[in-house]
């Protein structure tokens, strides 16, 4: 037991470079990523508890009651936390008992080993092509109807499965028969959220993983759908969020947290702490910069006129010395907006 539950927190190091440490409720089984042990406070605990920089969960694996620890006690490790717990125990039962729909689950979040994914492939005849995760989210409504929509929509060039009661993945495979009509994964998801809300009348979000070589891997990106899914708590957006756009936050979240107050005091001078108390300009510089720098798409989003817009990115400009409108500066204070999102998220 112990050396089956080291092998899965293992992969949950690869995958999410997160370090989990397991201790069954009677003492007799541990496994741990971490360096050295940490005591758990309380043996009366249930779910998830956060407290004193750490998150203690509960789990069962292989019919024993488990308590899991990592280290942090933000939003971020609590939803880690539950996910780790669905994963673990998803791991208790064997691949080759499950249904389709059971088994493709669990090898999108990585609980199914190289060999077994590859039994599934050659069984199922998965298509030898690039393929990536879109995580959807529901607002309202049922997640069966969007399964079943989902389904007809996507045909053979896509696999869905339920992952809880208001959300599901599609696993979709690149058609590379004609590459002048491949439709970008980020273009795709943003059609297929209309077009749900246009068929069922259900307004959700769509999480999108990158694009993998080959079924194998897609594991990796239902993980970067998810931490997709985790940093738009964050910052917010229209509906579509994508991996590729938050390679940036990963960064950032790796780096120290005194580290970080130090860069973002580099980033602004004088009176510059003044925009972080103008909610509006954050606002507004983020959705320019959402907006490929275009001022009339920026406009026209915000629902103000042209030179409201113009007058704004001028005070953001007196304010922090970052003339926007120029790459340069719109990728500086793209840093500065992470850094100070980042900062007072997770105090």
């Amino acid at each position: 037991m112990e050396k089956e539950l080291t092998r899965i927190l293992q992969t949950i190091k690869e995958k999410t470079g997160l370090l989990v440490q397991a201790v069954s409720k009677s003492g007799s089984v541990y496994a741990s990523t971490l360096s050295e042990f940490t005591p758990i406070d309380n043996d009366n605990l249930n779910g998830v508890t956060q407290s004193n920089g750490k998150t203690i969960f509960t789990f069962k694996f292989l019919g024993e009651d488990f308590y899991g620890l990592i280290l942090g006690d933000t939003i971020s490790e609590r939803r880690y936390a539950e996910l780790i717990s669905s994963f673990i125990e998803m791991a208790n039962v064997k691949p080759k008992e499950l249904s389709y729909e059971e088994r493709l689950s669990l090898i999108i979040t990585g609980n199914s080993p190289k060999t077994k994914t590859a039994e599934f492939i050659a069984e199922y005849s998965i298509p030898k092509t690039p393929v990536y995760i879109m995580i959807i989210k529901l607002g309202s409504g049922s997640v069966n109807d969007v399964l079943e929509f989902l389904s007809s929509y996507y045909g053979s060039f896509g696999s869905s499965v339920q992952l809880s009661q208001d959300s599901c993945a599609i696993v979709s495979y690149v058609d590379e028969s004609d590459k002048s009509f491949v439709i970008s994964p980020v273009k795709q998801a943003e059609i297929l959220k209309r077009s749900v809300f246009e068929e069922l009348g259900v307004n959700v979000s769509v999480y999108v993983g990158a694009t993998v070589d080959n079924f194998l891997d897609i594991s990796d990106s239902f993980m970067q759908a998810r931490y997709a899914e985790s940093v738009s708590e964050i910052f917010g957006g229209d509906g579509v969020y994508a991996y590729k756009d938050y390679l940036l936050n990963k960064i950032v979240k790796d780096v120290p947290k005194q580290n970080l107050s130090k860069f973002l005091s580099a980033l602004v001078f004088d009176n510059g702490n003044e925009i972080f108390s103008d909610v509006e300009l954050l606002e507004t510089g983020d959705c320019f910069l959402r907006n490929n720098l275009n001022l009339s798409e920026t406009a026209r989003e915000m629902y103000i006129h042209r030179n409201t817009l113009t007058y704004r990115l001028e005070k953001i400009e007196k304010l922090t010395g970052l003339d926007i409108k120029k790459f340069s500066d719109a990728l500086n204070f793209r840093i500065l907006y992470i850094l100070y999102k980042t900062i007072n998220y997770e105090e």
